[in-house]
């Protein structure tokens, strides 16, 4: 996977923080099937259902348990993931069972957890397992 453009906060994922990469530049060789991104950080899903994230993390939108940014790709522990939608500051997640999890930012209830309270790790969001779905807003 190769990356460009801003990087002020480590979203391209090549292991250092700059204002700008002007050329693709080689992230990573491993094949995602899937990659979203949001303000200053990135998720990327491979087609064995798990999920790398890296970039910005003041709100928890990596979902690693932590505030602590990445500037390479991370794993996330959690696995099965079928699909992935980011925002602004929050990510939404659907695993192969037709849940759907999220976590980051929450302050306007963007979660869908009936709470304002931030998440740092997925979070199920109520228990149905028919989503088809999915889509992250602003």
């Amino acid at each position: 996977m190769y990356a460009w453009g801003n990087n002020q906060d480590g979203q391209l994922g090549l292991g250092t923080i700059t204002i700008s990469q002007t050329t693709p530049a080689l992230v990573t060789t491993t094949a995602f099937s899937q990659v979203v991104a949001g303000y200053g950080h990135t998720a990327a899903r491979k087609a064995d259902g798990t999920i790398f994230v890296w970039g910005r993390n003041d709100e928890g939108q990596l979902g690693l348990g932590d505030v602590v940014s990445r500037t390479e790709p991370t794993i996330i522990t959690e696995t099965n993931w079928a699909d992935i939608a980011s925002s602004y500051n929050h990510i939404i997640g659907k695993k192969t069972d037709g849940t759907i999890w999220s976590w980051g930012a929450n302050a306007q209830g963007q979660l869908g957890l009936g709470d304002l309270v931030t998440r740092t790790a997925p979070t199920k969001v109520l228990t149905d397992t028919d989503w088809t779905v999915i889509g992250a807003g602003w």
